[in-house]
């Protein structure tokens, strides 16, 4: 049993608490390192400040009964660790509905695509490919491991993505189409975000080509089920409701204070956002730059919104759901209807500086502004919706925004280094300190297998 003293040296608690590793959230990336601990023998506790598991991963029924994912959702072909995992848990894969036209209203003009697509003029298709030449040329410079070290990556991180795309797109419709789609993906303006940052993301995803096929598949039974699955492997050594609020660390030994007790370990693995794990205390305080790095790194704003329908009636007009509009609150939509139901769900995302503002007004209010975008689209049945659903990511206490976090320009060289570098007894995970498939579920499993690989030379 082991005396806890607060900064004052006053008497806080009594340990009685002991494991051989402490994980700090139940996201993907806590639950796959602590299930590859547990089949290595070792003794693990999971802490989860929440009251259910999965983090920026969450599912809920519609009012009619169909399960929705308000979190993350979609993934590509080449996402090996997660379709492994699917396959191992029994679960299935649903292809994204790709059939018929998709809409991209930008520049004050409505084109239309085929599949995921986007219109090919022959003007605007040469200055796509040159462009996506640019991008991938780019990337493949950039160490995956360490992009920071990479030539020239201070003068890259100096730059904005919205620079980048001013100064290398050369069409009216081509920039905007660039800046939506590339804002949809970081969920943050792009003038907001490090072209190194940006970069590095597609680096980390193999090639551009993955990078638009990661939302080619779902799950039909929810990405939350999957994760369900694997935590109830981990029955009672995960401990729900148990928000860690102090750290204190030696070498090799570490003490993990939550609100429902306090947790001896020889290591600990930190599987948070770095905007959260800033929230903890340290004792002693972390590396400077690790400090700074977790204020400095901060979430994307989205609201994700579900809106089920009797049936997919844009289908019936020959559209598939998939959108890009630039002038509207909603910057893209897909069609997410269950394969095995007559409902159509159509998800509509709203992120940067507009998911900011209605993040400010009610349920209700989105809920007319977001069907109006749809009928604008979509036709007046849009206006006929069964029932409504969204999640303010930005507005939830333990994620802070989504889709992950992001390095503004000049962020990334300077503090990048401590992104993943142990610290004593702590380890990090987190798909923010992913390598491979940075700020996707397949990155958030890759980085908990790290940092259990990490955990275990220490045994």
């Amino acid at each position: 049993m082991v005396k806890i003293f607060n900064m004052e040296g006053m008497l806080m608690s009594l340990v009685s608490n002991k494991t051989q590793v402490a994980v700090v959230g139940a996201g993907f990336a806590g639950i796959v390192a602590a299930l590859k601990l547990v089949d290595e023998g070792l003794e693990v506790v999971v802490l989860e400040a929440q009251n259910r598991v999965g983090g920026r991963v969450f599912s809920v029924e519609n009012e009619h009964g169909t399960l929705v994912d308000l979190g993350a959702q979609w993934i590509g072909p080449s996402m090996k660790r997660i379709s492994r995992l699917i396959e191992q848990e029994g679960l299935t894969k649903v292809k994204t509905f790709y059939q018929g036209k998709s809409i991209y209203t930008l520049a004050d003009k409505v084109r239309f695509g085929h599949g995921n697509r986007p219109p090919i003029s022959p003007l605007f298709l040469m200055d796509r490919l040159q462009f996506m030449h640019k991008m991938t040329s780019a990337s493949r410079k950039l160490d995956p491991n360490a992009p920071w070290n990479s030539a020239n990556g201070r003068q890259i991180d100096e730059e904005s993505v919205a620079s980048f795309i001013e100064k290398n797109v050369y069409t009216k419709w081509g920039k905007e189409y660039w800046r939506v789609l590339v804002a949809e993906a970081l969920c943050k303006e792009v003038s907001e975000v490090s072209l190194l940052d940006f970069l590095w993301g597609l680096r980390t995803n193999g090639t551009i080509e993955n990078t638009l096929a990661a939302e080619d598949e779902w799950i039909k039974e929810s990405a939350y089920s999957l994760i369900v699955k694997l935590s109830n492997k981990l029955g009672q050594r995960i401990k729900l409701q148990s928000p860690v609020r102090s750290i204190q660390y030696e070498n090799k030994s570490a003490l993990v204070t939550t609100t429902q007790g306090t947790w001896e370990s020889e290591r600990v693995i930190v599987a948070i956002p770095p905007v959260l794990a800033g929230k903890i205390t340290y004792s002693p305080h972390l590396p400077h730059k690790k400090e700074l790095l977790n204020q400095r790194l901060q979430q994307g704003r989205i609201i994700k919104c579900i809106v089920t329908y009797d049936r997919p009636f844009w289908r019936e007009v020959g559209y598939n759901g998939i959108g890009y509009y630039d002038k509207e609150p909603v910057k893209a939509t897909m069609d997410s209807s269950p394969p095995d139901r007559a409902e159509g769900v159509m998800i509509a995302l709203v992120n940067g500086n507009d998911a900011k503002r209605l993040g400010l007004i009610n349920p209700e209010q989105r809920r007319e502004m977001v069907c109006t975008c749809l009928e604008k689209a979509f036709g007046s049945n849009a206006q006929n919706a069964l029932s409504y659903i969204d999640k303010d990511w930005s507005a939830d206490e333990w994620s802070l925004g989504g889709y992950g976090g992001h390095f503004a320009p000049s962020s990334l060289t300077e503090y990048g280094s401590a992104l993943y570098e142990p610290v004593g007894p702590i380890h990090w995970a987190g798909t923010e300190t992913a390598t491979e498939y940075r700020l996707y579920m397949e990155g958030a499993i890759q980085s908990g297998e790290r940092a259990a690989n990490e955990v275990l030379r220490h045994f």
